[in-house]
């Protein structure tokens, strides 16, 4: 669906091209790219809060050796922003702090939803067993 190629070639992403090469970098982006990462942060940015509160338990979980850079944070919030734009989420101005208690994370973008802007679109499947 996503490449890190893709990514990493835009010219507003490619000041993060040093972590290219880290063996993190394509585990959190293909991790972000799963329909159920994608439709967490959508609903979460629905809820006016900062898009990446989805999924921060899961990235956390990269972590767990040390903590990231700062830009290597910023680098994952480029991501976000990145994929979930084909689905109608557009950043909004303001940064607030996140409310899930975390460790690497203490602020994320916020992002309007628009659905009518959507290039594509999360089917869900509800099963009960």
């Amino acid at each position: 669906m996503y490449n890190l190629d893709d990514f990493f070639n835009q010219q507003e992403n490619r000041m993060y091209i040093k972590y290219e090469s880290s063996y993190l970098t394509p585990k959190v982006f293909y991790f972000l790219c799963e329909p159920v990462n994608i439709y967490n942060m959508i609903e979460t940015a629905k809820l006016n809060r900062p898009a990446l509160e989805g999924v921060i338990p899961e990235i956390e979980k990269f972590f767990e050796t040390g903590m990231p850079e700062d830009m290597f944070k910023q680098m994952i919030g480029r991501m976000v922003k990145f994929i979930i734009r084909d689905f109608g989420c557009f950043p909004l101005d303001k940064i607030p702090t996140l409310k899930r208690k975390n460790h690497i994370f203490k602020s994320g973008l916020k992002y309007s939803y628009d659905e009518s802007r959507a290039i594509k679109k999360i089917k869900v499947k509800y099963e009960i067993i």
